[in-house]
């Protein structure tokens, strides 16, 4: 199975919590805060092979959200 390089998966995780953050009227970026989640949690998430689906929805779970 291919890989989707690091660049392109972040940006559909951040495209998937941005439309949480519209949904509860939040600040771009704030579910990342909340949660706690840094660019070296993303990057673990990802070498583990990861899907931006799996990785958006266990960051907006750990913030509290659905």
């Amino acid at each position: 199975m291919p890989t989707v390089d690091f660049t392109t998966w972040c940006t559909r995780v951040r495209n998937r919590l941005a439309e949480v953050e519209r949904l509860y009227d939040l600040a771009i970026g704030e579910v990342l805060k909340v949660s706690d989640t840094s660019i070296r949690d993303l990057t673990e998430l990802h070498g583990y092979g990861w899907t931006a689906a799996e990785a958006s929805a266990c960051i907006i779970e750990n913030a509290g959200l659905r």
